[in-house]
């Protein structure tokens, strides 16, 4: 023992074993730093970073959702791994990169995010902020993935217009066959993707919608696509030297096939690694609001369920503290007549009724009314039911806006182009109302649900008079349900005269 001692107290092996100490310390960091890291909070571009550790050391991989608002597959494919938990090795998960974008359901709000990574200087924007971040993740990583959704099916031979060279769909996306870091280390890519290639594939039963590896060749002079020397992939591949991968589903295909597709490449990225998952169950359910948390300052918060109604003195400040439903990730909150995009913990001033609607990502999933009162009343808050609110139609004959109330007939000429554009009751969520043209069935869908708002009707040819009152095309009955249920409508009668006789009513 004496003897193995004095050999660890010699300087050489001093120096050895303080370095092996050293190393252990920074592995064990790294695996400290687990668990939900956000950045932006108090701002309307929020970034969420999640580190999943396994039980044992391993491998670190990280995806990138969302870098592009309008690729659901992509960021609704991430969101399935937040919550899981690891044997082996390392996740670093961005479900949602770009949340401005995906709000309003866009590729970009001020830039191209997947296209600032190469970019030094130049505008302060969001996107440049947040790209600042994910290359630092990147330096904590061994493998990237940067999910989305593409146009139409990649193919290294010209089929047809959706499928060729220059599309993107279903293929897993390298910028070159072999790369050599500055290590001198080869990275083959093209073997990699081909590893995941095998494994994914045999899971797609559809050979159309089967996934190519794509070498996009970013650093030849001839490359059709030099403009992804700006990617997030390209970036770790050049800067970072650890292999990157665009992974892009179809966006023809439905919303629960590119979830899937993606999580194919995942999982087998993952084998690949070494990591070992708890595989997560894919889930397309609607988002439903359950409630809202809302305090007025100076008094106790209140529970405010979705179509609800909350009176508070005219002049209060309210704030939404928690938003509960049956998703906890990608919620914001907006507010009619607000441009804000996000006003979750902000202040707001109460002066006339308002509606405050939740999101999860683009998609609407309930509101609450929230209405001033003069009344003096011994409660901070009054929470009430919607019941017996009239509504009132926002409608275009010919372009020309009207108004009109809940149970009137209403006369428009014939071979009039006939739009319902909204409905509306202060009360009651536009949202969870059905408005149905009887007679009318909206061109280009595939099931058709009873929404008829929105679509531009050719009274002359659009109708089926089967469906008419009289049988003969001159009665058309427009109704209004809530959850199955008729709430009121109004009837439009086809006359040959020029519309009269009706007044615009404000709602």
């Amino acid at each position: 023992m004496l003897k193995i001692l004095k050999l660890w107290t010699t300087p050489r092996n001093y120096v050895l074993a303080l370095a092996l100490l050293i190393t252990f310390l920074g592995v064990s960091l790294v695996y400290a730093q687990c668990g939900l890291q956000s950045w932006f909070e108090d701002t309307e571009h929020p970034l969420d970073v999640y580190r999943i550790c396994g039980k044992k050391e391993g491998k670190t991989l990280m995806i990138i959702g969302g870098i592009q608002g309008d690729e659901p597959g992509a960021f609704l494919a991430a969101d399935h791994y937040a919550d899981m938990s690891l044997e082996v090795g390392r996740l670093i998960l961005i479900p949602r990169a770009n949340f401005p974008a995906i709000m309003e359901y866009r590729r970009q709000i001020n830039m191209d995010m997947n296209r600032t990574f190469g970019k030094a200087g130049g505008r302060d924007t969001y996107e440049i902020r947040i790209a600042k971040i994910l290359k630092n993740l990147m330096g904590e990583s061994d493998l990237l993935l940067n999910l989305h959704d593409g146009s139409g099916f990649y193919s290294p031979v010209w089929i047809s217009q959706e499928r060729n060279p220059l599309r993107y769909g279903q293929s897993l996306i390298a910028d070159a066959d072999i790369y050599r870091n500055e290590n001198g280390e080869a990275l083959d890519l093209a073997s990699i993707a081909g590893y995941v290639l095998d494994r994914v594939n045999t899971r797609i039963f559809n050979d159309l919608h089967r996934f190519h590896f794509n070498n996009h060749r970013t650093l030849e002079e001839d490359s059709p696509h030099k403009e992804q020397r700006s990617s997030a992939t390209f970036y770790a591949l050049t800067r970072h030297g650890i292999p990157a991968f665009g992974v892009e589903t179809s966006k023809s295909l439905a919303l629960e096939d590119k979830i899937n597709h993606h999580i194919y490449v995942i999982n087998a990225f993952m084998e690949y690694m070494g990591i070992v998952p708890e595989c997560p169950s894919v889930r397309t359910d609607s988002p439903v609001l359950d409630y809202l948390i809302i305090q007025r300052e100076g008094s106790a918060p209140v529970v405010v369920g979705k179509n609800e109604i909350l009176e508070v003195p005219s002049g209060a400040v309210i704030r939404v503290s928690h938003i509960v439903a049956n998703y906890s990730r990608g919620l914001s909150l907006r507010m009619d007549g607000s441009c804000r995009k996000n006003l979750l913990g902000e202040a707001i001033v109460i002066e006339k009724p308002v509606r405050i609607r939740v999101f999860k990502d683009h998609q609407p999933c309930g509101s609450v009314a929230v209405v001033p009162v003069e009344k003096t009343v011994q409660q901070d808050y009054a929470v009430r039911k919607p019941e017996g609110e009239s509504l009132f139609y926002e409608i275009r004959v010919n372009g020309n806006p009207l108004w009109i109330e809940d149970g009137i007939l209403l006369d428009v000429p014939h071979g009039a182009v006939f739009e319902i554009v909204q409905v509306a009751s202060g009360i009651i969520d536009p949202a969870d109302l059905v408005v149905n043209f009887k007679g009318f069935v909206p061109p280009d869908i595939d099931v058709n649900t009873g929404e008829d708002r929105g679509y531009p009707i050719d009274t002359a040819k659009d109708l089926w008079p089967r469906f008419s009152e009289d049988r003969k095309g001159k009665i058309y009955p427009v109704e209004t349900s809530l959850k199955g249920e008729k709430i009121g409508g109004f009837r439009i009668r086809l006359v040959s005269e020029t519309l009269s006789g009706q007044e615009a009513v404000q709602p």
